[in-house]
């Protein structure tokens, strides 16, 4: 890891934390960035240390959603968006006691490293990705149209968060971790 970053690795991932990670190439695929500020400001609330993995100018932009709606974000998390290569993000995932996030390749690789997660799960490509375990918390507002093929009949998902996603209230996801915590 960065020798910059080493400090801040010993210091604040030590031992279990929550990795966030929410990316995905299409905007319209990510949960809502005012109801995610208040997931994160509740696990802030319980003293959850949280920490953003991520990578690329949607991620950047997701977690400056985030602090704009939520300021103590940015000073009570940890935030490596962009700081870090991808076997080093994979070194501090693997720290983590839990995942929380969209269904997207770091969940799959907490999948991979035996992290309990809850994931948020769009319509998309309903089932396709789905890992079977019970360490997995999938979070769906499940509808008629799914198996889209993300061709949203409810609105453009480049422009917009698909309906599937956007609907999904907070204290569902909120009630998921209190099950993991």
């Amino acid at each position: 890891i960065k020798d910059d970053l080493i400090d801040n690795v010993k210091k604040d991932l030590s031992s279990g934390f929550i990795a966030i990670g929410m990316g995905s190439a299409t905007k319209g695929r990510i949960y809502p960035a005012d109801d995610f500020a208040r997931i994160v400001s509740w696990l802030l609330d319980q003293g959850e240390r949280v920490v953003f993995l991520g990578h690329g100018r949607n991620d950047q932009e997701y977690y400056a959603s985030l602090v704009k709606a939520e300021p103590r974000i940015s000073y009570e998390s940890v935030n490596y968006i962009s700081k870090l290569n991808l076997s080093e993000t994979l070194a501090i995932l693997a720290r983590a006691s839990v995942f929380v996030g969209a269904e997207s390749g770091l969940w799959s690789a907490s999948y991979a490293l035996d992290i309990p997660s809850v994931v948020i799960y769009g319509g998309g490509h309903w089932g396709r990705f789905m890992h079977q375990s019970n360490r997995i918390n999938y979070i769906y507002n499940k509808k008629d149209c799914f198996m889209c093929g993300w061709r949203c009949k409810y609105g453009d998902i480049h422009k917009e968060v698909a309906d599937c996603i956007k609907n999904i209230a907070p204290d569902r996801i909120i009630s998921e971790l209190r099950k993991v915590l």
